[in-house]
């Protein structure tokens, strides 16, 4: 009679407990697999996009029904059913720099011109909050679209022409805003996010926010006169904010409204001052800054919102927080990957060559591992660790994850060397392993314990397969090597 001691494979992936520890459904490892269903079952392989441009990738992003991919300075894009790439025309930005920022942007939210208004007791403008909207002098705001930065060349806006088909134009700048109907004015920059009606602009050396004019994502000049024209120069017509560290790696949207800020080693989240009595300058909000935990995000690439936390690749792992909890008691944040943790022994993560994305319930983060480059996969269903998948990019490290998910869903990963893959879409599948709980799990041995059978259940096989096991016995890896072949019989 055979005795199963792993009959469950639903609680995932443990390398924090030792072997004879592990808990009766858990696995100590896996690579390439899935257990969702409590059953193990090997990920689809990906496939190479032989079509896509040669050259430096430098971002990759969904638009609408468009996936757009900017490669050595040019843009390229096609519908999200469709297998060919074809050029923005006009689109030109750094060939050389090694990564874009990228952001949509809503139809602007409000369209009056800003008057500043006169202090009839000084005659001078009155910059902490005289400021008054003209419905008279209304101008045509901008339309949706996304902004993409490179930190070097003024900004391009991409946005759908009449035929619905991606173009391209650069967005104004500081000399060419003019009032009353020319009020456009994005500054240089890098990492951006639209936050409550605002766009806020990482400045080109890091230091500063640099926030738009409320509900106008493409219009930065803050301060106006009494005419309407804008005051100062491109620097001190922006209200632009520091948080007071190093400088910025990260800006993305809080689910509670704040904006969430990394920079250096400390996170924080800045929210607009809408306290009673407080003060404007030229009508828009100023800001209050409130400290979060030490912590190193690498960057937005490395972000996402899953399960009612914010998670992000740190420099050891993967961090978790609440950002509503977060204010109330800065220790609530955790090292996610603690179960994990052992796979990034001396390992420190790259901040260009590390990606994070959720996907089909799954949340993947591309990292390095003491078993080389992997896509470590939680499953937030499950609520656990399924697997380190390795053979998705041919052992190359991921710079950017990109995703469909409309009529068909579909995940894609530029790596180092700048090749584009579609992930898990087959039709063959990558090699799968597992080691599992110990054989002495449960028991309390009082000699020498030593592996005599392994009786394991193969399902939905469709063709003879080969099963090999080797033995652990004392945590050490045996140099025997077990296999047998697994007929298949419909």
């Amino acid at each position: 009679m055979s005795t199963y001691l792993q009959q469950s494979f639903a609680g995932g992936m443990n390398l924090l407990a030792d072997d004879i520890r592990l808990q009766p459904n858990q696995y100590r490892l896996g690579f390439n697999l899935r257990n969702r269903y409590d059953v193990l079952e090997a990920v689809l392989e990906s496939e190479l996009d032989v079509a896509a441009p040669v050259g430096i990738k430098q971002e990759l992003i969904t638009f609408g029904n468009y996936i757009i991919l900017f490669v050595a300075g040019m843009a390229y894009y096609r519908y999200y059913t469709s297998t060919g790439w074809q050029q923005i025309v006009g689109f030109q930005m750094s060939s050389t720099a090694p990564r874009f920022w990228t952001q949509e942007v809503p139809i602007a939210l409000t369209n009056y011109v800003r008057y500043g208004i006169i202090d009839t007791t000084t005659t001078l403008l009155n910059a902490r909050g005289g400021i008054s909207n003209g419905a008279a002098a209304a101008f045509g705001g901008n339309t949706p679209g996304l902004v993409v930065q490179d930190n070097i060349n003024q900004p391009q806006f991409i946005f759908l022409n009449g035929a619905e088909l991606p173009t391209v134009r650069t967005l104004q700048t500081f000399s060419q805003w003019a009032n009353p109907n020319q009020r456009e004015y994005v500054p240089i920059g890098s990492s951006m996010a639209w936050v409550d009606g605002i766009l806020y602009i990482t400045s080109q050396d890091g230091e500063f926010l640099l926030p738009s004019v409320s509900g106008r994502p493409l219009d930065f000049v803050t301060a106006v006169d009494e005419n309407g024209d804008k005051v100062g120069t491109a620097t001190t017509c922006i209200n632009s904010y520091s948080v007071g560290v190093g400088g910025i790696t990260c800006l993305r949207e809080m689910s509670n409204g704040s904006l969430f800020v990394a920079a250096s080693n400390a996170n924080f989240l800045v929210s607009k001052n809408m306290t009673e009595n407080s003060p404007k300058i030229f009508g828009e909000y100023t800001f209050i800054r409130t400290f979060l935990f030490n912590a190193t995000c690498l960057s937005d690439r490395v972000i996402i919102d899953s399960l009612g936390d914010t998670k992000f690749i740190d420099l050891t792992g993967v961090r978790s927080f609440n950002a509503i909890q977060q204010t109330q008691n800065e220790g609530r944040n955790s090292a996610f990957t603690a179960t994990i943790q052992a796979a990034f022994t001396d390992i420190v993560q790259d901040a260009m060559l590390s990606a994070a994305i959720l996907y089909d319930n799954y949340e993947f983060y591309a990292i390095r591992t003491v078993f080389g480059a992997a896509i470590a996969v939680f499953d937030t269903i499950n609520n656990c660790w399924a697997s380190f998948d390795t053979e998705q990019t041919n052992s190359k490290r991921i710079k950017i994850f990109a995703k469909i998910e409309l009529s068909i869903q579909r995940l894609y990963a530029v790596t180092e060397d700048d090749k584009l893959y579609t992930l898990y879409i087959g039709p063959g599948t990558n090699t799968p392993r597992i080691r599992t709980a110990s054989a002495t799990s449960g028991i309390k041995p009082n000699g020498e314990i030593k592996l005599k059978e392994l009786r394991c259940v193969i399902n939905k096989i469709t063709e003879n397969v080969v099963v090999s096991a080797v033995p652990y016995t004392n945590n050490r890896l045996s140099d025997t090597v077990q296999s047998k072949v697994i007929q298949y019989i419909p």
